[in-house]
């Protein structure tokens, strides 16, 4: 990696918590600045504008939470484990872990809306990548024996997610991790309905 790469990817680094917590409008540049020590130049020798700077460190926040997922179910044995670690590092997440601010495909969905087109289409596509990890470890248990396969794994999918993603908000919202956890007992009890028994 050479010195411009190693720049452009400790910029990414010193602000991903920033742009999370405070938004990819509300960060400003001087918070930019600060965080990063570099001139306002400095920083646009990396990146063409804010808006590219924020989309590239959406990219890079949505790649930690990956690497977060896959490490949690990777060590799981059984599939109903591996979806369980899933749908639990909501409770991680709504703790500042692995990255400051939550979730960040639920923050810059919230955000972006209809008023940052790339922002909201990256956020979607982040999520599609995150319903077809769940699609997959329903696949993989009913394959394997493990979950029944007489139910929708396309609409359970959308229900682990949907509960998930709300467990984290919640948490949020409240400023208490007892939402989350009781999102949690409640995915829990549904995951044994999906079980063979």
């Amino acid at each position: 990696m050479g010195k411009g790469e190693d720049t452009r990817q400790r910029i990414l680094r010193q602000t991903s918590g920033l742009f999370n917590t405070k938004g990819y409008y509300s960060t400003t540049l001087s918070e930019i600045m600060q965080a990063t020590g570099l001139k306002k130049g400095g920083l646009y020798n990396h990146f063409a504008s804010k808006e590219d700077l924020a989309l590239e460190v959406f990219h890079y926040n949505v790649g930690l939470m990956a690497d977060w997922f896959r490490d949690h179910v990777a060590r799981q044995t059984t599939w109903a484990d591996k979806l369980r670690a899933l749908y639990r590092v909501g409770l991680d997440v709504s703790q500042d872990a692995p990255l400051q601010g939550g979730c960040p495909i639920l923050n810059a969905a919230i955000e972006a809306d209809d008023s940052y087109p790339p922002l909201k289409q990256a956020a979607a596509q982040a999520m599609h990548r995150l319903r077809a990890l769940v699609v997959s470890l329903l696949e993989g248990g009913i394959a394997a024996g493990e979950f029944r396969d007489d139910y929708d794994v396309e609409q359970a999918a959308s229900f682990v997610l949907a509960a998930a993603e709300g467990s984290i908000f919640l948490a949020k919202l409240e400023g208490s991790l007892r939402p989350a956890e009781q999102v949690v007992a409640g995915l829990d009890h549904y995951l044994q309905s999906l079980l063979k028994h």
